[in-house]
């Protein structure tokens, strides 16, 4: 399988999806019921000039772990007084337009396979380690 093709076919295979936007003074609640109910998967969140991408483990980072011996009111609550900024982590990498398959492949493995940025014109792509497993998934279907 050629691995170099163009963001239009990255997205129409799946690898490259348009990732919601969020406040970052919004509430964590508005994100985390989306992301854990399927609803959206990636999440970019524009902070002063950096840009950050977020998802299931970013929620997973910052919620109290499910051993701990909190109440589920109280782990509610917790999380209730969270706010998406809380949730960011490192600033997400940006990649040029017109960057392949195989860049972002690339630097996804390189940011710790986390999800990465690309420009399409006006707007940002996402691809995320799962994104591109569908995509690379599918392919060979899609060659038959």
């Amino acid at each position: 399988m050629d691995i170099v093709m163009s963001q239009r076919t990255a997205m129409k295979a799946g690898a490259l999806v348009e990732p919601r936007r969020a406040d970052p003074a919004a509430a964590i609640e508005t994100i985390a019921r989306a992301l854990r109910s399927g609803e959206a998967e990636l999440f970019l969140v524009e902070h002063g000039t950096r840009r950050y991408l977020l998802d299931r483990t970013d929620l997973d980072r910052i919620s109290p772990s499910p051993a701990s011996s909190l109440a589920r009111y109280e782990t509610a609550e917790r999380i209730a007084r969270l706010r998406i900024g809380h949730a960011l982590g490192p600033a997400a990498v940006e990649l040029p337009e017109g960057a392949t398959l195989e860049e972002v492949t690339s630097a996804v493995a390189l940011a710790g396979w986390r999800p990465v940025l690309v420009r399409d014109g006006a707007r940002w792509l996402a691809a995320s380690p799962a994104t591109l497993l569908r995509a690379m998934m599918a392919a060979p279907a899609a060659h038959r």
